[in-house]
């Protein structure tokens, strides 16, 4: 999966709920939120001024917060796939014998799911 474009899709309330799972303290979080969501934008049209525009969702590339947010939100992708696993939902790929499987792989752009039969 192909996730270069993922920032722009990043839902406000998953990656709020993600933070708050793993144990961020909620004035933390609320904090990080009203850096991310009290963000709106004007546009020029024609010499006349257009906005604000409010955002819905999604991590500004650019910002110094998004990589670790962004991170944040992956960690939580990854944390649903253990579970799946762990209840028998989906199994990974085995190299060999005695290691874990492998369920999913995470890059810096993208994912890598691994899928048996």
């Amino acid at each position: 999966m192909d996730v270069a474009k993922a920032y722009d899709s990043v839902e406000w309330r998953y990656l709020e709920a993600t933070m708050l799972k793993l144990g961020f303290a909620r004035e933390w979080v609320t904090k990080i939120m009203h850096c991310v969501s009290l963000v709106s934008f004007g546009v020029l049209v024609n010499g006349t001024r257009i906005g604000p525009i409010v955002l819905q969702r999604g991590i500004r590339q650019g910002d110094p917060l998004s990589p670790y947010l962004f991170r944040i939100s992956a960690e939580g992708f990854s944390k649903m796939f253990t579970q799946a696993a762990s209840i028998g939902d989906i199994c990974g790929v085995k190299v060999c014998k005695g290691p874990p499987s492998v369920r999913h792989l995470l890059f810096a752009d993208e994912f890598i799911l691994c899928r048996i039969g």
